[in-house]
């Protein structure tokens, strides 16, 4: 595997990247009803270009479930012993005709084969208001209930507004010992709206309050939507809030690997990957973080929630 040459992060022995996606259409299919279709991300390039040894590799709303996923994990678990390969499967609700998807046994088998998380996309509502009901709803149920049994994490990818509006659900399941982690830096965009500083405060809180909450840090580019002096600033002094929040043992890093263009294109056409340089991005983390946090991030933290 190639090795960032970048001298703060070689130091750091077994760094993970905890949210990454394997693209490989010719022999996994996507989805039918997909909206985009991205350029295929194979193994052998993520090996060669991460600067990570290990690997949380998330479903990618493109795929066709997760057997694919998985089909790959088994094969790099024999291929690449001295690294650790694991998944973070998308959960959805199930029909009658479907029971068996996470059935006792279905679960143990995911469990078997490296997943330890279960990943909530935003939900196609209309408000934040409806958001903030139907992922409450699933909180409180099945998907809840596997995580806790399995002693899985759970990462949402959430407006940040939802985050706040989910606070006493959140902690309500934080106080069962569920681990959840807000992915994409809790769905932050930039320029803040005066709502959006408000539901950062509260979000923060949260964090200070709970051992068990988990912030993914990674892929900043896609929280600043305009080139601007003044949305860099705010972005640092977010990601510097929430780290101060969290603590060292509660963050967590993730390149987004191979950074997808998500918009929506003609059917059946492929999108390039987006042209980003994972080792210039941390090295901004690294001159917004301390020392501390970057080594609990990037090796300590996944490895305790991931690792085993």
């Amino acid at each position: 595997m190639a090795v960032s040459q970048d001298r703060r992060v070689r130091p750091f022995v077994g760094v993970w990247d905890t949210h990454l996606h394997i693209l490989d259409p010719q022999n996994f299919p996507y989805a039918e009803n997909r909206t985009y279709t991205p350029a295929p991300a194979l193994w052998e390039d993520l090996l060669n270009q991460s600067v990570a040894a290990h690997f949380l590799v998330v479903q990618a709303s493109v795929e066709n479930g997760h057997s694919g996923l998985l089909t790959q994990l088994a094969r790099l678990g024999w291929q690449y012993p001295g690294h650790i390969f694991r998944a973070e499967v998308v959960y959805e609700e199930i029909s009658p005709q479907q029971s068996d998807q996470w059935s006792s046994d279905h679960l143990e088998a995911l469990h078997q084969a490296g997943v330890r998380c279960l990943r909530l996309r935003n939900p196609k509502s209309a408000s934040i208001d409806d958001i903030v009901s139907e992922v409450g709803t699933l909180l409180h149920g099945r998907l809840g209930q596997i995580a806790r049994q399995k002693g899985w994490a759970i990462a949402m990818q959430l407006p940040l507004q939802a985050w706040a509006g989910l606070t006493p659900t959140i902690e309500h399941i934080l106080r069962s010992n569920t681990k959840v982690i807000a992915e994409h830096i809790a769905g932050i965009t930039f320029p803040l709206s005066p709502a959006s500083v408000s539901a950062l405060d509260i979000f923060a809180n949260v964090l200070r309050r709970h051992k068990n909450l988990y912030v993914k840090l990674g892929a900043l580019h896609r929280r600043v939507h305009r080139s601007s002096d003044d949305a860099a600033d705010q972005l640092r002094d977010c990601v510097r809030e929430i780290a101060d929040a969290a603590g060292p043992a509660n963050l967590l890093w993730g390149s987004d690997w191979p950074h997808v263009d998500s918009r929506p294109g003609q059917w059946g056409v492929e999108n390039p990957h987006l042209l980003v340089d994972e080792a210039k991005e941390l090295e901004v983390l690294w001159d917004w973080l301390e020392e501390e946090q970057m080594e609990a991030m990037l090796v300590g933290n996944p490895m305790k929630l991931f690792g085993w």
